[in-house]
């Protein structure tokens, strides 16, 4: 599946996407990493589409992949999660609106009954989208966090 915005487009996941900066990985994975393993990489990429999608921006121009998103069906219900991260130099240009726009696209191809995301509090950009998406953000037992979720 492809979408094209300007020089831009976004489609299903391959293998040996490249790196992504600390502050990136810290907001999408919660976690610190010195850098993504290419073997996780592969094992991100190379996914059973009956459980979860994944797809990426990328320029055109250059094949620099600018962002990346994922959905995960949650076992044993119509539910699904999901993420995005958008490379450092590339955010505020619509490429996050652009992923869950497609995401949301995808959940209701997939009968999603519900599509969720815990985010860091102070991931201001992925609220404002999420909300310009219709999801409700609510918050959890954690402070630094927030979880936001769209009823189909």
């Amino acid at each position: 599946m492809i979408f094209e915005c300007s020089a831009f487009e976004s489609r299903t996941a391959t293998p040996a996407q490249g790196e992504t900066s600390v502050k990136q990985r810290y907001l999408k994975f919660i976690q610190y990493d010195e850098r993504v393993a290419s073997d996780r990489l592969k094992r991100i990429c190379f996914i059973d589409y009956d459980r979860e999608i994944a797809l990426i921006v990328q320029n055109l121009k250059n094949n620099e992949i600018l962002g990346i998103t994922r959905l995960t069906k949650i076992p044993g219900t119509s539910d699904a999660r999901f993420a995005v991260i958008v490379r450092d130099d590339y955010q505020k240009k619509g490429i996050g609106k652009l992923l869950v726009s497609s995401l949301i696209s995808i959940a209701k191809q997939e009968k999603i009954q519900h599509l969720v995301a815990y985010m860091f509090k102070e991931n201001i950009a992925m609220q404002k989208i999420c909300k310009q998406h219709g999801f409700e953000i609510n918050k959890i037992d954690d402070p630094n966090y927030l979880f936001a979720k769209l009823v189909f």
